[in-house]
């Protein structure tokens, strides 16, 4: 789908070299976009992200949430603080440590100057839209950093994710 649009130029696919051997195989039958993509193995990207140039745009769905703290503290300070722009599906915020540091890494960011605002904060998974234009992110239905901590501090989250833990352990669904 990205390549139907003409200005991208490069697009990067960070992941396990089974899942970039899958997308590849999908990909070869968009030839005229295939040129155009680089394919990075996930497992050596601690070594290989300095030779990547920063995006303009980082897309991650689901995958850095399901990393440990400290392979998420790398794509945050490697990828999401450094591109123009990023939108993240944060799936692990029901955990407490991930909470935690999510918490500080979006005050971090705004200390930055890295924009943001999140969705759904009631629920496990976060949508959250980084940018570094403050204007540009406007019109996004989101909450901004302080209504988010105002938000994760107030009972009425402590009760909902009370609750959702009661449904989960009797249902054992999110």
């Amino acid at each position: 789908m990205l390549c139907r649009f003409e200005n991208i130029e490069k697009y990067t696919i960070i992941d396990f070299p089974e899942v970039c051997a899958l997308a590849k195989r999908y990909l070869e039958n968009y030839p005229e976009c295939l040129d155009k993509i680089a394919f990075i193995d996930a497992s050596d990207i601690m070594k290989s992200w300095t030779q990547l140039e920063p995006a303009e745009l980082f897309i991650a769905s689901a995958s850095v949430a399901e990393l440990n703290n400290e392979l998420q503290c790398f794509y945050f300070t490697n990828f999401i603080q450094k591109a123009d722009w990023s939108y993240i599906v944060y799936n692990s915020a029901h955990k407490e440590e991930n909470l935690k540091f999510l918490s500080e890494f979006l005050e971090n960011s705004e200390q930055k100057g890295l924009f943001f605002k999140v969705q759904n904060p009631w629920f496990r998974i976060l949508h959250i839209f980084f940018s570094r234009n403050e204007k540009s992110i406007e019109n996004i239905n989101g909450l901004k950093f302080e209504s988010l901590k105002k938000y994760l501090g107030s009972y009425k989250f402590l009760l909902k994710r009370i609750i959702r833990s009661i449904y989960f352990k009797v249902t054992n669904k999110y």
